[in-house]
């Protein structure tokens, strides 16, 4: 009985030293098959193909993870060309606010007419550039040259920003004040003035008459 445990116990131990051996000569084998230069495992093919065959099981093994990694890298390419992409659409999506808050600015400006003093001055303003090129002809004195003048004036003004002196904008106050200060059309001063010319030799007319 002994001597049967024995021998059982050592066909036991010798078994298990032709695995470890068997396992050994195939990591051997595949060592043989490694590629010092650039790291790679290559098939040597020695020992019944035991080489191949294990370089093959380990790339088969590997190939599922470099395929993954390359799917996330690609996937982090997208993601990185998405987010570049929603930045430009911001960007240009800020612009075209940036656009219509300034026309929405520009027209509440010019949507506010001028105040009831800045009328009364660019009235003012007219009257005195009247009587200013006027008094150059010698009509200075003259009340309804003065006046039909400056209303010319004023008419040259309101032509360009609406029908009358309240409807200027307020943001063009200064604009039509110096059209005002800087208007002097030649032509129709000197019909104004040869109109009050002609008034004039009518009224000496009549006093020598009465």
């Amino acid at each position: 009985m002994t001597n049967d445990k024995q021998r059982k116990s050592d066909d036991g131990n010798r078994i298990a030293m032709e695995k470890n051996g068997m396992v050994a000569r195939c990591w051997g084998v595949a060592l043989q098959g490694h590629d010092a230069e650039n790291g790679s495992l290559v098939p040597a093919g020695t020992e019944n193909g035991v080489t191949a065959e294990l370089t093959n099981t380990i790339l088969a093994m590997m190939s599922p993870i470099m395929e993954s990694i390359g799917a996330l890298l690609k996937n982090n390419t997208e993601a990185i060309q998405q987010i570049a992409s929603c930045q430009e659409q911001m960007a240009a999506g800020q612009d075209a606010m940036r656009i219509r808050m300034e026309a929405l600015e520009k027209q509440v400006r010019l949507s506010t007419p001028v105040t009831d003093r800045q009328v009364k001055y660019l009235q003012e303003a007219a009257r005195t550039k009247a009587r200013e090129l006027l008094d150059k002809k010698g009509f200075g004195d003259d009340k309804k040259a003065i006046s039909k003048l400056s209303g010319v004036i004023k008419k040259s003004v309101m032509a360009r920003f609406g029908g009358s002196l309240r409807e200027i904008p307020k943001v063009e106050y200064n604009v039509a004040m110096n059209q005002v200060e800087t208007w002097n059309n030649v032509i129709a001063v000197m019909d104004i003035v040869k109109e009050a010319r002609k008034r004039q030799e009518n009224n000496k007319s009549n006093s020598i008459t009465d």
